[in-house]
Order: structure tokens, then C-alpha cells, then sequence
């Protein structure tokens, strides 16, 4: 147990340190780590907890969640895997400016503008508050340096989240009448969700797949299976 949680101590924090990446699913996984280098500790607080007035509940309610993570982990993996159909308008959907993540994105949204000459894209998300300039407009940039014609890039530049990602840029699509079929852009990990929240919007979409770096993957993983079992359970 020790030598495992030291490993899995070491695969959350050096992303920290080396690509300054730090979020929920990191935190998770340093606790994850630390209870297996304390399991001693660990093992008390279980015993404690199974032996409560309340054991049984919490049995039910453990195994009811490692069965949604299981069934959360198939489900991304069978969606991150499926593949887009022909000519569509792309919507990108921003994160991080300069990050690895973000940067995949735009190398997808770029091979298949390339390969699509046809088709136009979306490229959604707002300002942080490092500075004034938008993900949209960042990923515009750069996909226009890389030689597509920014006449076939819309900007949406008001987004927060995944949601508003989806819901104004639907705005853009009516104001623009642009039609589909419609092909989400984002990573692996975040296909379903993103695929979920599309519909729930009305939005039918298939989707492309961005790569996620491997040091990075673990950490937004973890986060993945919370965002997206919060979504399940409160909405």
C-alpha cells in the first residue's frame, strides 16, 4: 500500500509542478494517495464507518458510486472513441488558454477543417481573468495561423462553462442560420459529458476527440467522473 500510494502520490503532483495544472481531481487524487500511504489510518476510519449505526447505508451508498464510476468510465471511453460523420459545422469548446488541452483542440479543429474545406467552426469560450483576450479568440488566432480562412471561424466569447459553451453558440448558429449537422470539439475525457449537456440543450451532435497528455490524463479523469456524476445525480 505504501509504495502504491507514493506512485499515485507522485502521478497527481507532478502535473502540478511541471505543466502548473492543478483542479478538483487533483486534490481527489492526493487524498486518494495519502489514505493509501496512511492506510493504516485508513483502514481505522473504515472500521469506524462500517461498524457505525448507519453501516449499512453507507455500504449501499459506496457501492452505488463505485458502480456510477464504473459505468461513468465506459460510457467516456465508448463516447471518446466514436467517430464524427462527414462535412459538419465544428464547435470547439475553449479551456485553458496556452494549455496542452486547449492547444489539442485546435490541432483537431484544424485537421479536419483542413481535410473538410467546406466546413466552418465555432470556437467558444470567454475571458479569464489573467487578461482581455478571449479562448475564442485565442483559438481563432491560431487556427488562422495555421492557414485556415478566418472566414470560416464564428466566435463565441461569452462562455463560462461547458453549458454556456453550448447554449451561446446555438445563439451564434440561429443568428448566423448556419446549419449542421453539428460535431463538438473538446477532449476525450470530456466528450460525454459535453454530448450530454448538447442535448439537454436540443442540440444533436457528434463529436471529435481531442488527445489529453498522459502526465495530464489521471488528474482530469477524477475531475471528469465528479462534474459528471453531479450532473447525473443534480440535474
Amino acid at each position: 500500500m505504501l509504495y502504491a500510494g507514493i506512485i499515485l502520490l507522485l502521478v497527481f503532483v507532478v502535473p502540478i509542478f511541471v505543466k502548473k495544472v492543478f483542479h478538483l481531481g487533483s486534490v481527489l487524487g492526493i487524498v486518494i494517495a495519502l489514505s493509501l500511504i496512511f492506510s493504516s489510518y485508513s483502514r481505522i476510519i473504515l472500521y469506524a464507518l462500517f461498524n457505525s449505526p448507519v453501516q449499512s447505508f453507507i455500504k449501499i451508498m459506496l457501492v452505488l458510486l463505485i458502480a456510477l464510476f464504473i459505468i461513468e468510465t465506459y460510457m467516456m471511453i465508448i463516447y471518446a472513441l466514436k467517430k464524427s460523420g462527414n462535412d459538419g459545422l465544428l464547435i470547439v469548446l475553449g479551456c485553458k488558454k496556452g494549455s496542452d488541452t486547449l492547444n489539442n483542440r485546435i490541432k483537431k479543429a484544424y485537421a479536419y477543417l483542413a481535410d473538410h474545406p467546406q466546413s466552418l467552426a465555432i470556437v467558444s469560450g470567454g475571458v479569464d481573468s489573467h487578461d482581455n483576450v478571449s479562448e475564442a479568440e485565442y483559438m481563432k488566432e491560431q487556427l488562422v495561423k495555421m492557414g485556415i480562412d478566418e472566414d470560416r471561424i464564428y466566435e463565441e466569447t461569452r462562455s463560462e462553462d461547458t453549458k454556456e459553451n453550448i447554449r451561446y453558440s446555438l445563439e451564434l448558429i440561429d443568428k448566423h442560420q448556419l446549419v449542421g449537422p453539428f460535431i463538438l470539439v473538446t477532449s476525450g475525457f470530456h466528450i460525454y459529458r459535453a454530448r450530454l449537456i448538447a442535448l439537454r440543450e436540443g442540440m444533436v451532435v457528434s463529436s471529435l476527440a481531442s488527445r489529453t497528455p498522459l502526465l495530464l490524463l489521471p488528474g482530469y479523469y477524477l475531475r471528469e467522473l465528479l462534474a459528471l456524476s453531479a450532473h447525473m445525480i443534480f440535474k
